[in-house]
């Protein structure tokens, strides 16, 4: 299988990245296109176009045959969602606070990233399991939006050893899987007049809607 390596760091760490999956030029354009439609009022129909039209070669054979294995059976996408952050993001997007996303267990997120992180600086931080469990468990993690918090210092402070957080250095065409249940995580705003320009795709086994 040709994404064996992910495959098993997905399995042990619950995120891994896939790299080259859509070439930096279909990326460039197509935020171009978005650029040039934001004002559209197809915007909604144009999107949709675009998730089927990248779904179509992000859940490929090769995606296909590593996500079957991960879950040892089929799967499933569903909502998928394009996300323009910009450098206003602690204001006015959620996920630059630390959290873990509620939803139906085995869920993944597949984010693919259409410009690079060395561009816009909005990296995605992710905290191991266990870390994340015991956070769960100390209220650092709240479910209510307005009491969230970027900054875990003063709970990480009480763990005898170093939290490591992961963080990867994405390109475009890049996708970034990672289970969001079992892992706290938070986005970082963009660099000042710079913008992070995401697709995201929940994907499930399909006994989780059986």
């Amino acid at each position: 299988m040709k994404y064996n390596k992910q495959l098993e760091q997905l399995k042990s760490q619950l995120s891994t990245v896939v790299p080259d999956v859509i070439c930096h030029k279909a990326c460039e354009n197509t935020i171009e296109h978005i650029v040039l439609n934001e004002s559209s009022k197809h915007q909604k129909d144009l999107h949709k176009q675009l998730f089927k039209q990248f779904a179509t070669h992000i859940f490929s054979r090769d995606l296909s045959d590593f996500l079957e294995a991960y879950y040892g059976e089929s799967y499933t996408w569903q909502w998928p969602v394009l996300d323009i952050i910009d450098d206003t993001a602690l204001e006015t997007y959620y996920s630059t606070t630390w959290h873990c996303d509620g939803g139906i267990n085995g869920m993944l997120k597949v984010f693919l990233y259409l410009n690079s992180v060395q561009e816009h600086g909005c990296n995605t931080l992710i905290i191991d399991e266990s870390t994340s469990d015991q956070l769960k468990e100390m209220g650092a993690l709240p479910h209510a939006l307005d009491e969230r918090t970027t900054d875990l210092s003063d709970y990480l402070q009480a763990f005898p050893c170093k939290t490591s957080i992961t963080q990867y250095d994405l390109a475009a065409g890049d996708l970034l899987i990672f289970d969001p249940l079992r892992l706290a995580h938070r986005c970082l705003p963009p660099r000042q007049n710079k913008k992070r320009y995401t697709i995201c795709y929940s994907v499930f086994p399909k006994s989780a809607f059986s």
